[in-house]
């Protein structure tokens, strides 16, 4: 939230935000509330969720808080470093889906097992592009079951590449900040002026804040994921880490 007000307050002319991992559009939403409230200016939203389901939550999210998705950019697919369609984890209600890594996707095929046939998973592929499959995951709230399928991937310099800046950008990705950030840096250098981002690891967060410091950005907030904090407002645990990074090069040039 913090960070949210702070790209609110920071815009002119036209506020635009891109959110990678949307999930059902949270933080858009609650950007566009902060916007109408304390910054009124015409505004352009960029969501982008693999999950289908959740996407569609999204739409739903956005109309239900008087955002328009139709007037907005809405990509169903996942933000990577190619157009190559990824084998995607299925399922609605979780929000740590991602991509299913190749040893992964060897294990899967290795544990086929009784009435579940690769022949069937083969033939629903073809015809779906899902496996087909109710595999159960352990999530907080008990056991639910998932499916793999494919799911389109976009470059995220392609989602960049028509947007004139971006007053923020929120980021919460699995684990795949790690491909997608380093590939993408010279475009979010010369684009974005503040980033969101959920981390992955302890490994992960400090390679995160490395690169953007070897970039020239300034990290305004810096919560290590798997910790205890302490802050103003008391204190919390959390498993994603948190990185607010703020584009200093953009953020001392007014538009």
């Amino acid at each position: 939230q913090a960070a949210i007000h702070k790209a609110v307050m920071a815009a002119t002319d036209k506020f635009i935000m891109v959110e990678l991992g949307g999930g059902y559009a949270a933080r858009t939403v609650d950007a566009h509330a902060a916007l109408q409230r304390l910054n009124a200016m015409p505004s352009h939203y960029v969501v982008v969720e693999a999950e289908p389901t959740h996407f569609d939550w999204a739409l739903r999210h956005m109309r239900t808080n008087g955002i328009d998705p139709g007037d907005h950019w809405m990509i169903n697919a996942l933000v990577g470093t190619s157009t190559k369609p990824k084998v995607f984890l299925l399922g609605e209600g979780f929000y740590g889906n991602g991509v299913v890594a190749d040893g992964d996707t060897e294990q899967f095929i290795a544990n086929l097992r009784g009435g579940q046939a690769a022949a069937d998973v083969l033939r629903e592929l073809m015809l779906t592009g899902r496996c087909g499959v109710q595999q159960p995951y352990d999530v907080e709230n008990g056991t639910r079951l998932f499916d793999f399928g494919f799911v389109s991937s976009m470059p995220l310099t392609d989602i960049l590449q028509p947007l004139d800046h971006v007053d923020l950008m929120d980021i919460d990705i699995q684990g795949g900040e790690k491909d997608v950030l380093p590939a993408a840096m010279d475009a979010i250098d010369r684009k974005v002026r503040r980033i969101h981002l959920a981390t992955h690891g302890a490994g992960l967060h400090k390679d995160m804040w490395d690169l953007f410091f070897e970039h020239g950005w300034m990290c305004g907030v810096d919560y290590a994921p798997n910790s205890r904090h302490h802050s103003d407002w008391g204190s919390f645990e959390n498993s994603d880490g948190i990185l607010d990074l703020v584009n200093l090069d953009l953020s001392q040039r007014r538009r």
